[in-house]
């Protein structure tokens, strides 16, 4: 497996990581591991997904990334959510380089 991007969580204590295996070019999975590389599962397996531009929620339950499928008929760019504690992915619309905004 060869690590294309990371992204510690906010705590520190989580590391998530868009993985590819070195045959397979047109696909990666997002994993999450504990900071020190114990504990490592995929959140993601979407076959033909590339996966980019991770960002941890403020509080560290949720990670937002990009989604692109190549084998799609109209190929776009997806942004998603996943709940890194229940694996629940929430769609939200197409775009690109997404970031969490919030204010207190």
């Amino acid at each position: 497996m060869e690590n294309l991007l990371d992204a510690v969580s906010p705590s520190g204590d989580s590391v998530a990581v868009i993985r590819r295996a070195a045959d397979q070019i047109n696909q990666n999975q997002i994993w999450l591991m504990r900071a020190d590389g114990t504990e490592s599962h995929r959140l993601t397996n979407i076959e033909n997904g590339i996966y980019s531009n991770l960002s941890w929620s403020p509080d560290g339950q949720e990670l937002l990334y990009d989604e692109y499928l190549t084998n799609s008929t109209q190929p776009e760019t997806r942004f998603q959510y996943i709940d890194v504690r229940t694996g629940t992915v929430h769609d939200l619309g197409t775009g690109s380089s997404p970031v969490w905004v919030w204010s207190k």
